[in-house]
């Protein structure tokens, strides 16, 4: 889950599901779904995170995507070579995330606006990579 840019919106999936849902914390209710993928899309919804900016990234299992703040997609950043990509986290740098595979535990980070490989860390455990913890420099 992660909080929209307007500070009273949470947005949330159910991991590996076909929705991505919001809910009003202010009004304490739940709102129209931010996007729900089709029955033939390969992807799932898994980690999200928001920019600054108010799009929304999330890890696909197949790399990850940017959608607008109104759920239409911007850009897509495949990751052909491997499955698994289901952790997202916005770096400190708000330029920046950080996707993480599951299944191969490597942990990249990667430019928002062009998807670009920035760097690279393989932990040497697969399925263990769940979270990550940036500390500030």
């Amino acid at each position: 889950m992660t909080l929209a840019a307007d500070g009273q919106t949470l947005i949330y999936v159910s991991e590996t599901g076909r929705r991505v849902m919001r809910y009003d914390l202010a009004a304490r209710r739940q709102l129209d779904d931010l996007l729900v993928l089709g029955a033939d899309d390969p992807r799932g919804t898994y980690g999200l995170a928001c920019t600054p900016d108010g799009r929304v990234l999330m890890a696909t299992g197949n790399g990850a995507a940017i959608f607008a703040a109104d759920g239409s997609q911007l850009k897509t950043y495949d990751i052909t070579e491997r499955r698994g990509w289901s952790r997202l986290q916005l770096s400190q740098d708000p330029t920046r995330f950080w996707l993480s595979n599951f299944f191969e535990g490597i942990l990249q980070q990667r430019d928002v606006e062009t998807g670009a490989l920035l760097r690279e860390h393989d932990i040497g455990r697969k399925f263990s990579l769940c979270g990550l913890a940036e500390v500030p420099t």
